[in-house]
């Protein structure tokens, strides 16, 4: 049974190793939609493995472009490995993380903080990266919505008359427990 295990192991990764060469072969850069394909093919428990390991062989100059198209990928895959998939690919390109979390902000905006914390554990050196551009892609998705963050600031002009002296008759009083404790 654990023989069993270990062979479909060794399967399942030298496919992935096979797959990527494949989808690396032309020129270095591929597309969202290649690695779509490649990834397709994947276990859901494996994906973030086979992403990591799809952006790991990518030349030294693509790695970034290919980073971001890896992620957002897998996300269109399974949404659900959002979190796992983007510690994982940073970790093993780290200079791209910042691309990455913007990347994967823009498919998943409800995981903004999960998806940043995540990064800046794998990647703690590029941690001003990851936080400028998690306000960055917050900032240009509300722009792109209509405008700011949902708050309208309206200027309220100045009082005519301030009032000199508060009035204390209408508020009533509270002395403390001893006014309520006799029934």
């Amino acid at each position: 049974m654990k023989n069993q295990s270990v062979w479909k192991y060794l399967t399942c990764t030298a496919g992935m190793l096979l797959l990527a060469g494949t989808v690396l072969a032309a020129d270095g850069k591929s597309t969202v939609k290649e690695f779509k394909q490649a990834l397709g093919k994947v276990r859901a428990a494996e994906l973030p493995a086979a992403a990591a390991s799809l952006v790991a062989q990518s030349p030294p100059a693509l790695k970034v472009t290919n980073a971001v198209n890896v992620v957002k990928a897998a996300i269109r895959i399974s949404a659900a490995s959002t979190l796992s998939v983007v510690g994982a690919v940073c970790g093993v390109a780290p200079e791209a993380a910042s691309a990455i979390v913007a990347a994967a902000i823009e498919l998943q905006p409800k995981l903004k903080e999960a998806i940043a914390s995540v990064a800046i554990k794998a990647a703690p050196a590029y941690r001003e990266e990851i936080a400028k551009a998690t306000v960055s892609s917050q900032s240009a998705r509300a722009l792109a919505n209509g405008g700011g963050f949902g708050v309208h600031i309206t200027p309220l002009p100045p009082p005519s008359s301030t009032p000199t002296k508060l009035r204390t008759g209408d508020v009533p009083r509270y002395d403390g427990p001893r006014d309520y404790s006799k029934p």
